[in-house]
């Protein structure tokens, strides 16, 4: 009986549900895949509705619990991890981006989070994913990595701005070979002002604001002068002194003997990621 009033209620809105998905997918493929929490009559009715309007269609065997506890798999299964680490404003996420191009398995955990994560690591990202979507491109993406092959990672919090990495892949992470890249003070402070100098001047002063009860109230008005004054380079320099210190404290908790420090000072990204290839 329930089924059939369900039938009844919702006969009605079907072209509607049909309308909705053609302004949804309008001008792009017709091809759709579908999932309710356990794979039930839900997605497969909806399946069949929008097949019969000229959708390809496919239904989440299993639903997404399934998905999510396939997920957890995933996550849970060894990968052959390098942590690419260093002082903030060295260039990490760039040098990622040339290894990958070197054909080097790359994931890049900021651009799944949309977050730099630091707390200027919103500016000119836009919205951030949910977790649990964070994770599901997470898990999207590993999918298409060879566990066997070394993966390279972002050294990361276990928090990505708002976005949680999960608790059994960052056990990994943590556990897992790294290589930290040793570059010039001087070229980080100029990494960092190309990287957030275009920032609207609010956003800064709020993102260092964030800050204030790990800087302290003085050098919180200290650096907010020097932001006010244009002087990028300086306020940078305030800046990493707290973000140094934050890291030294953070690589204590890295076993050394999984490590490998480099040092280099004029080579650029693409240099260095050649270099790193090479450890492979």
């Amino acid at each position: 009986m329930a089924i059939r009033k369900g039938i009844e209620f919702t006969s009605v809105k079907l072209p509607q549900f049909v309308a909705k998905v053609d302004e949804w997918t309008e001008g792009q493929d017709k091809y759709l895949r579908l999932y309710c929490w356990r794979g039930g009559m839900r997605s497969g009715s909806m399946a069949w509705l929008l097949h019969t309007a000229g959708y390809r269609t496919e239904v989440l065997e299993g639903g997404y619990k399934a998905f999510r506890k396939w997920g957890s798999s995933i996550f849970r299964a060894r990968w052959n991890l390098r942590i690419l680490t260093g002082y903030t404003g060295s260039g990490k996420t760039e040098v990622l981006q040339e290894l990958k191009a070197l054909g080097a398995q790359v994931i890049d955990l900021e651009d799944l989070a949309a977050h730099r994560g630091s707390s200027f690591g919103g500016l000119g990202k836009g919205a951030q994913p949910s977790t649990e979507q964070f994770q599901n491109r997470l898990i999207e993406a590993l999918t298409q990595m060879d566990p066997d092959i070394p993966l390279w990672l972002e050294d990361e919090s276990i928090r990505i701005g708002q976005c949680h990495l999960p608790d059994l892949f960052f056990d990994q992470m943590k556990e897992s070979r790294w290589v930290r890249m040793e570059r010039p003070k001087e070229f980080r402070l100029k990494h960092l002002v190309d990287l957030y100098g275009s920032a609207d001047p609010l956003e800064l002063e709020q993102a260092i604001r964030r800050l204030q009860k790990r800087l302290g109230g003085e050098r919180m008005n200290e650096c907010l002068h020097e932001l006010r004054q244009g002087a990028l380079q300086q306020t940078a320099a305030l800046l990493l002194d707290y973000y140094d210190k934050s890291y030294e404290l953070s690589m204590k908790e890295r076993d050394p003997d999984l490590g490998t420090a480099l040092e280099f000072k004029k080579e650029n990204h693409q240099a260095i990621a050649r270099t790193l290839r090479n450890l492979s």
